[in-house]
Order: structure tokens, then C-alpha cells, then sequence
């Protein structure tokens, strides 16, 4: 079993692109089905009910104005979620983009697991339908990987003996008919122009297919598919499990602001430039939250809060 990497969690997405490739190329089709969108929360007092729902904004923005809060807070509170020019396609769209990536989920196995999403999604609160079908990158990378491992798969010699078997006369040849049928009717079948991409290279004038090239195409691109999904892992591992539910846009801003607040890079940071880092954003903290949230995250010998571990315990926990 491979290891992984040793990377550090510390890292704002373009610097893991950087330095995990493949995982770029794989963000690069993501693109492809994308539109652009973005969540941001913020705290308003309640507006008219005429008012509620999904708004559009002078700009084209959408608002949608969901309860916060429950018994005790009189409904005086609203929360804002303002989409805005981050990438995430919309759930339908998750097969055709995970099979652009070289995978083919089963209809029930993906099913399952977006409906889980959308589950989660509308516990997190009453958002809209329309937002809570919307999928970010991380969870299309977490199928992603899933996927890839769903199954054993055979090697290069079981295929070759499988194929060998269907040319009892030893030509090396199957005709470029025989093997579509079985690509498209075996198993996890394929799309037409799937099979065109895997045949049209080793097929001859005469309609036939050399299918010891085939298989050793068909293994070259799984070498590839297993080095993205490792590169895919150690990004999912570097980002944290909570990536697939939050703003990735915040995140990388508050790696960037505090990075600013300790340009020595000791990795700590006094409580009052920490509460003032978090409270830039919408999100209001005070001195007492933030005590109760870094509890434990001093280590003796070092003054201040260690803000790595503050923001692990924020994507992981």
C-alpha cells in the first residue's frame, strides 16, 4: 500500500495545485460543468415576510434568507446566504463530470451518496432546493476517490486471458463490433464515445481490434487514474472532511490573514489578534467563544494560541 506524502494542512488551494498536479487537472474539468457561485453568511435583522425567499440582487446576485436561531432568540434573526462567483455544478451533473474524469459510478451507488449530500445539506438548515443541488469540488474529489477504490479490479494478465479466450485461433484480433458490444454491455458499461476513445487508436482498416494494445492502453490510463487519486487523497487529507460543506474562498482568506498577523511564522498568535483575524469576516465571535473554541491550543514554552492547530480542528473536527 502506497504512502502518503508528508503534506502539511497549512496550505490555500492554488498551493496544493502546485504542488499535487494531477488533482489540478482533475479541478480543471470540474470547471468545465461549473457555474460560478459562492456561499457567505451573514446576520441581518428579520425582514418582512414578503421579503423572504430566494432575491435578486441589483447585481444578479441571489440571496436566500433562512432562520437562525429557534426558541429564545424571537426570530429578530435572519441568515443571509449570498452565492457569489465560486464554482460548484449543480448535482445532475455529477456522473457526466465524474466520468469526464475517467470513472464510472454504478446509477445506484451515486445515488445513494447524493442523496446523503442533499440530506445533510437541508439539515444544516432549511436552505433552498436550488442551493442545497449546488456541489463544490471537494465533494466531486471525495466520489472521486471513493470510487476509484469501490472494487478490485483485474490486471492486465486476466483481461489479456479473457480476451484470448473469445480468439480460439490465436490472431491477436477481435473485431472492433464484438469488443463495443462487451464495453457497452458488460458490467460497468461505458459510453459510446468512451469506447471510441479506447478502440479507435488500436483498430486496423479492416474494422479489427489488436487487443493486446488495447489492453495495455486500457492499464497505461489505470497507472494514471491511480496516481490522481493518491494526489486526490493527500489534498482531501490536507484540506480536512468539513471542506465539502464550507466556503474553501474563507478559508484560504483567513490562511492569508493569518499569515500576515505572524510574519515571524512562529505559529502562534495572542487571542485578541485572533478574535480580530475571525471577525473580519461576517462572523461575529466574542472574547469568551473564542476562549471556549482554542481550549487546549496553548503549548507550554510558547505565548499565544497555536492558530495551525485552531484551523485544523476547524476543517477536521
Amino acid at each position: 500500500m502506497r504512502s502518503f506524502h508528508k503534506f502539511g494542512f497549512f496550505h490555500k488551494r492554488s498551493e496544493l495545485m502546485i504542488m499535487l498536479p494531477e488533482v489540478h487537472k482533475l479541478r480543471d474539468i470540474f470547471e468545465l460543468f461549473a457555474s460560478k457561485v459562492n456561499t457567505r453568511k451573514q446576520t441581518m435583522i428579520e425582514k418582512p415576510p414578503a421579503e423572504s425567499g430566494i432575491d435578486e440582487g441589483a447585481n444578479g446576485e441571489e440571496e436566500i434568507h433562512t432562520e437562525e436561531g429557534g426558541a429564545g432568540t424571537g426570530g429578530q434573526s435572519r441568515t443571509t446566504i449570498i452565492y457569489i462567483n465560486t464554482p460548484t455544478i449543480d448535482i445532475s451533473d455529477v456522473d457526466e463530470c465524474l466520468r469526464t474524469m475517467g470513472l464510472f459510478p454504478n446509477d445506484q451507488w451515486l445515488g445513494n451518496r447524493l442523496k446523503e449530500h442533499l440530506r445533510r445539506r437541508t439539515e444544516m438548515g432549511p436552505m433552498s432546493t436550488h442551493m442545497a443541488r449546488r456541489v463544490a469540488f471537494e465533494l466531486v474529489l471525495t466520489l472521486y476517490c471513493q470510487l476509484a477504490t469501490l472494487s478490485e479490479k483485474l490486471n492486465a494478465d486476466e483481461v489479456l486471458t479473457a480476451l484470448r479466450s473469445c480468439d480460439p485461433q490465436g490472431t491477436g484480433v477481435l473485431s472492433y463490433s464484438e469488443l463495443r458490444h462487451m464495453l457497452t454491455n458488460v458490467c460497468d458499461r461505458l459510453e459510446e464515445a468512451e469506447v471510441f476513445s479506447l478502440l479507435h487508436s488500436v483498430s486496423d482498416i479492416d474494422g479489427n481490434v489488436h487487443y493486446e494494445h488495447l489492453v495495455k492502453k486500457m492499464f497505461d490510463r489505470e497507472a494514471q487514474t491511480e496516481e490522481m487519486v493518491h494526489q486526490a487523497r493527500i489534498y482531501l487529507q490536507a484540506i480536512g472532511p468539513n471542506a465539502i460543506d464550507m466556503d474553501m474562498a474563507k478559508r484560504d482568506e483567513f490562511i492569508d490573514d493569518l499569515r500576515e498577523a505572524d510574519p515571524g511564522n512562529t505559529g502562534y498568535i495572542d487571542q485578541s489578534t485572533l478574535l480580530n483575524v475571525l471577525n473580519r469576516g461576517e462572523e461575529h465571535f466574542t472574547g469568551d467563544e473564542l476562549k471556549i473554541l482554542t481550549s487546549g491550543m496553548m503549548d507550554d514554552g510558547h505565548p499565544g494560541i497555536n492558530y495551525m492547530r485552531f484551523l485544523r480542528f476547524v476543517m477536521h473536527e
